[in-house]
């Protein structure tokens, strides 16, 4: 793997737990909660991922950016690996690899087979991806959570902590072809997939809470998440306050509501019980990509009203 080694520790049965940027990384759920992890334990920098042969630096430009008033840098797309030690050193413990990368456009198979060799090399026990998708469901009701495991330990798991077994099928993103890597390389892996309301089209620390909530279980750690929880609350109540001044919007969740409470199972956007039509799920009176926008709009708005009246760095909207 093209990887440039930043550190050479001694890792205790390591499990690394990562996230890919785009696709499955609705509402930036996945990506914050990594994020999160790396600030809240101050991890160490591993190694960084070379990127030249998993890009199209036509659909993800390098970024420029100002190093002085007559200089500048570029920044390539890369991965990043991060760890930390388990403060208490014994058999029974892990530590941990935390991992990050936009979400590669190329040569996916060859991507997967590289990552899955270095978790090889790095003696990684099990390997656990975040992933959010956006999908019909409330913000006023909790996260719903799936997954699904390679290796029977972590199907128990799943099933111990009531995370089902995700139903999806249809086209995928890298995350499904690095866990078919990791089961080839006999690494066993879980993927946890938090759902996000689809017209909630903001970075989302509710969604990223619960996912670590329950990573954290799966590794046998404590991850502090007042922070993610309190932005994550700030968020939907700013969400409430933007369904309370548009009707057709308190009548599309209404909707979203009754399915769930129904079904306690989120649904894709588009996608229907079986048996049911899209007329019999109800129309919406408007437009779902005007909502949407003016969802994004009025949060924008309130962000910027209060940003006079908190750090920005405490608003869930600049939570990065």
């Amino acid at each position: 793997m093209p990887l440039t080694h930043t550190a050479q520790p001694t890792l205790r049965r390591p499990i690394l737990i990562g996230a890919f940027e785009g696709l499955p990384d609705a509402g930036l759920a996945a990506s914050l909660a990594i994020r999160h992890l790396v600030a809240a334990f101050d991890a160490e920098p591993l190694a960084v991922q070379d990127s030249d042969d998993y890009y199209d630096y036509s659909e993800l430009r390098p970024i420029s950016r100002l190093t002085g008033s007559q200089d500048r840098v570029l920044e390539w797309p890369h991965g990043e690996f991060w760890y930390v030690h388990h403060p208490e050193a014994d058999e029974t413990t892990h530590d941990l690899i935390f991992y990050l990368i936009p979400e590669p456009q190329l040569r996916w198979r060859a991507f997967a087979a590289e990552l899955a060799e270095a978790c090889v090399e790095w003696g990684v026990e099990a390997a656990i991806l975040l992933a959010s998708v956006p999908a019909d469901v409330p913000h006023t009701r909790s996260t719903v959570l799936t997954g699904w495991a390679t290796a029977p330990e972590l199907r128990v798991a799943l099933n111990q902590l009531g995370i089902p077994f995700s139903q999806y099928e249809g086209p995928s993103s890298v995350h499904s072809a690095v866990i078919e890597s990791l089961r080839v390389h006999q690494v066993p892996s879980a993927s946890l997939f938090g759902s996000v309301p689809h017209y909630l089209q903001v970075p989302n620390p509710a969604v990223s809470a619960a996912l670590l909530e329950q990573a954290a279980r799966l590794v046998g750690w404590s991850f502090d998440l007042d922070q993610l929880r309190q932005a994550g609350r700030q968020l939907l109540e700013q969400a409430d306050e933007a369904v309370a001044e548009r009707p057709e919007l308190a009548a599309y969740l209404q909707q979203l509501e009754d399915q769930y409470d129904e079904s306690k199972a989120p649904l894709a956007p588009g996608q229907t019980e079986p048996g049911e039509t899209e007329e019999s799920s109800g129309p919406l009176a408007v437009d779902p990509e005007e909502l949407v926008e003016e969802l994004e709009d009025f949060l924008r708005r309130r962000r910027e009203e209060g940003d006079s009246d908190q750090d920005e760095d405490q608003s869930p909207l600049g939570s990065r």
